[in-house]
């Protein structure tokens, strides 16, 4: 069946789902890895396809503030983000790499086992992109510019960006 036909429920996690993950300590080592890549999804708003290569070449330094450069894969456009203390925290834990990488389906497996562990009732619905639409549904709930979101997620237009925001009464603004 088309993907685009298919009758998929999407959804976000909420920032306390989010911290909650992020808090929590997982027994099993993969999942802990799992559950790095989907939170620097997250904080990133990029694709996990984008974020393989992330090794310490892509921090940079400006205005005394550090940045991760990441080129996107599908558009060829090239990110500066923000590296927030959530997100050094998870490099400085791999020294400034990426996470090592799982294969897509024990990536899957183990970010489903982490959001049950943490008591999300929809787990099973959880995918590797859902840490991209929480990352904007939360940041558009929270009053954050479009245009901001737009630029760290690589959208050319809003009608994109909003087709990720998952919450009710979406204006476009």
């Amino acid at each position: 069946m088309d993907r685009k036909k298919k009758n998929n429920t999407v959804f976000y996690l909420s920032d306390s789902q989010i911290k909650a993950l992020s808090e929590k300590d997982f027994a099993i080592k993969t999942v802990d890895i799992a559950r790095d890549i989907f939170l620097i999804g997250y904080y990133t708003c990029q694709r996990i396809s984008d974020l393989g290569g992330i090794s310490n070449e892509n921090f940079v330094i400006k205005n005394g503030h550090k940045f991760i450069n990441v080129r996107q894969k599908k558009t060829d456009k090239l990110i500066s983000i923000l590296a927030t203390d959530d997100l050094d925290k998870i490099f400085k834990k791999y020294e400034n790499n990426f996470p090592p990488m799982l294969t897509q389906p024990a990536l899957s497996k183990c970010i489903k086992k982490a959001c049950k562990e943490v008591g999300i009732n929809n787990y099973s619905l959880v995918r590797t992109h859902t840490a991209r639409r929480s990352y904007i549904t939360n940041q558009y709930l929270a009053g954050k510019p479009l245009l901001e979101i737009m630029q760290m997620a690589g959208f050319r237009k809003k009608e994109q960006l909003l087709l990720f925001v998952k919450a009710s009464k979406i204006k476009l603004t």
